[in-house]
């Protein structure tokens, strides 16, 4: 259920839109939103903080059906992203404090989660790993025998 099955398609891809996007929205203000939107780049990162545990979960779910070669690239994908929200934590830890620092941990994170999202790319693409479901015909699809 955790993977998305019941879908017919991976949970996993679509549930890391949410981090991404207010991780790219932080690193947006950092770079163009000046003095006033110190706070609203913080609040983005906490939030893509929250959210990153549900992409994790159904990630980890989806790992454990791999076989050896997709797992490999699998783990890859797996520490890089721990190590951009490890980069997210301390850069939202140090705003109030540092913003400097923190804006320039959050960039950092977002070039870890760049490149751990090119190998999740490679995995849904090269590797077709995900959720699949055979397709069924439609009742007013044409029959081409």
């Amino acid at each position: 259920m955790v993977t998305g099955e019941f879908m017919g398609h991976a949970a996993h891809p679509f549930l890391t839109d949410l981090p991404l996007g207010l991780f790219t929205s932080a690193s947006l203000l950092d770079l163009v939103g000046g003095p006033g939107s110190e706070a609203a780049a913080r609040r983005l990162v906490g939030a893509g903080l929250l959210c990153s545990p549900a992409a994790a979960l159904t990630g980890l779910a989806e790992y454990a059906s791999l076989s050896r070669r997709p797992r490999r690239v699998a783990a890859t994908h797996a520490v890089l992203n721990a190590a951009s929200l490890g980069l997210y934590a301390a850069s939202w830890a140090l705003r109030p404090r540092r913003r400097g620092a923190g804006a320039a941990l959050g960039l950092a994170g977002m070039t870890m989660s760049g490149l751990a999202g090119y190998l999740g790319g490679h995995l849904a693409i090269g590797e077709k790993v995900g959720t699949t479901t055979t397709p069924t015909p439609s009742r007013d699809a044409v029959a081409l025998d």
